[in-house]
């Protein structure tokens, strides 16, 4: 540390005019560059200006008069920081400095970091409020679509379902009930209810058929088998459905419809029998 002992220098009507250095230590010498008996009897506003920078002069008049303590910080030039601690000592005082560069980097360099974490912290803030608007917005379009989608498959003789490939589920509109006698039960959501239920000639092939459709990344899907319904008979249903894929062309989605047709292969197979008889005839 730098020490250094000054005494008041006084005009005539007993005012403080300047301080006159009376004593220091060779680290004063090195700290503002001049020799020890540049020092010695040095007047500080003359030959020590850096002790006069800013307020400091004021400061060390009013420790004189009033005995006050200081203890204050003070930068010289545009790189160096000093902690200085003076004390009265009769009609001057002894300073002690030392060098707080190494420090006050390192308080700025904290602080800047602290300030940059706050302007993070700030912008993910928005960018969470952004990200949240946004998830609002697409749960809000995505409830319209889906209450229109519920709309559609009421308005429809069809069973409308929908498979997702993530979770291994389908949903199916309530037709599903009227057309086959099965109760909207959680355990029919279950794709392997589905398969359980075509009829056993037809399981494999529909099966294969679907499963290759989306390994293949196919756009659509369809097939005409049989399902037996909840009182044990068999319907003929055309199944149809178009596969959804997203970003990376990855398929997440089925969407479809279940057409009973049984009616019409009973009647197609009925005319088929009368034309038969009919060439019979004949011929």
């Amino acid at each position: 540390n730098t020490i250094l002992a000054f005494k008041a220098v006084r005009n005539q009507e007993h005012q403080i005019v300047d301080f006159i250095c009376i004593s220091h230590n060779e680290a004063a010498s090195q700290l503002f560059g001049r020799g020890s008996d540049e020092l010695d009897g040095a007047l500080m506003i003359k030959q020590i200006p850096e002790l006069t920078e800013g307020e400091l002069y004021n400061r060390f008049v009013n420790l004189v008069n009033k005995g006050v303590v200081l203890h204050t910080e003070y930068e010289s030039g545009k790189s160096l920081w000093f902690q200085l601690v003076a004390v009265k000592m009769a009609d001057g005082f002894v300073a002690t400095i030392t060098d707080i560069t190494t420090k006050k980097l390192a308080e700025h360099k904290l602080k800047k970091n602290y300030n940059e974490l706050i302007g993070v912290r700030e912008n993910l803030k928005k960018l969470n409020a952004d990200l949240e608007l946004k998830v609002q917005e697409r749960t809000q379009k995505l409830s319209e679509s889906e209450e229109r989608f519920k709309q559609v498959s009421r308005a429809t003789n069809d069973t409308i379902w929908d498979w997702s490939l993530v979770n291994n589920t389908m949903w199916r509109s309530e037709n599903f009930t009227t057309m086959f006698g099965y109760a909207p039960e959680t355990s029919n959501h279950n794709i392997n209810f589905w398969f359980d239920k075509i009829h056993h000639d037809d399981r494999s092939r529909v099966r294969d058929s679907v499963f290759a459709a989306i390994n293949n990344n196919d756009g659509h899907w369809s097939a005409q088998y049989r399902l037996k319904k909840n009182d044990g008979e068999y319907a003929i249903i055309l199944d149809r459905g178009t596969i959804m894929h997203d970003e990376y062309k990855t398929p997440y989605r089925m969407v479809g419809s279940m057409v009973d047709i049984t009616r019409l292969i009973e009647a197609e197979t009925k005319l088929s029998s009368s034309e038969k008889k009919f060439r019979n005839v004949f011929d």
